[in-house]
């Protein structure tokens, strides 16, 4: 957002910078919809894969694939190598149920389609098999590949995993120039006792402190990060000194921000 002037004449920098990743993409919806209705856009394209594949790590858990990666989009350490597609299902749209095309049935395990709202809210999320996409979809040479309309009558063949993705929140990690006064409230967005219990998030952080000051060495995982971050937020709020923003903090911020690409799960209750 740096290269954002202060003002703008329709929304102002500091806005977007505050603002949810959720809020953001569905601003860009409705903003999309009015330069296709004056036809100065002619296709939907959207930042939608991307947003697919952040919201199916934080919810499934695993490692995003690098670019250059062609055959699959998260490695899961149960479901293995998970190719992710989405449609944002837009009111009146024909054809909006077909994906991108599968190049190949080999390179993944399993494929997660997730289907959005406008608003970006998951409708549904479901798991279909090499096998199943090539059974119910069909080749086309025009786009060299296995070409899957996402119907319901589709879907239902597949493993229903929507509960794993409603309700789900994300949050943005809190830009460098704010670490200092917001760290606290972005440490709350991770649900340390109720992941971990006390002694499991107590030992998972109180081994980080003592490895960091001992090596410099931060968790890998960003489950553990953010269980560090939640528990030294705790420790700060009841306990007996005032402690200041520490180097380990920020190492700590940084990392889950690398780790996590700049977006986490938010385990606050949803509210309406």
């Amino acid at each position: 957002m740096n290269e954002l002037t202060p003002t703008m004449p329709l929304l102002e920098a500091r806005s977007l910078q505050e603002s949810s990743p959720l809020e953001l993409l569905a601003a860009y919806e409705t903003i999309r919809a009015e330069l296709r209705r004056r036809e100065i856009v002619r296709t939907n394209d959207a930042p939608a894969g991307q947003f697919a594949e952040w919201i199916a790590r934080a919810c499934l858990g695993g490692e995003l694939a690098p670019n250059s990666e062609k055959a699959y989009d998260l490695l899961n350490p149960t479901l293995g190598r998970i190719q992710v597609k989405c449609r944002v299902l837009r009111h009146g749209r024909v054809g909006q149920r077909q994906l991108s095309p599968f190049r190949s049935s080999e390179g993944y395990d399993v494929a997660l389609v997730i289907l959005f709202e406008p608003t970006y809210s998951v409708r549904s999320a479901t798991l279909l098999t090499p096998a199943q996409i090539a059974e119910q979809g069909r080749f086309s040479e025009h786009v060299n590949g296995q070409v899957l309309i996402a119907t319901d009558a589709v879907l239902a063949t597949g493993v229903d995993v929507t509960d794993q993705f409603v309700p789900l929140t994300t949050t943005a990690v809190p830009a460098r120039e704010l670490w200092e006064r917001e760290w606290m409230s972005f440490a709350l967005t991770y649900n340390g006792y109720g992941r971990h219990e006390f002694e499991g998030c107590a030992k998972i952080a109180n081994e980080a402190v003592a490895r960091f000051e001992s090596a410099g060495e931060l968790p890998r995982s960003l489950d553990a990060l953010r269980a560090c971050l939640f528990f030294e937020q705790r420790r700060l709020r009841f306990g007996d000194d005032v402690g200041e923003f520490s180097p380990y903090l920020a190492a700590l911020i940084a990392e889950i921000g690398r780790v996590s690409g700049g977006v986490v799960r938010d385990d606050r209750p949803l509210t309406l």
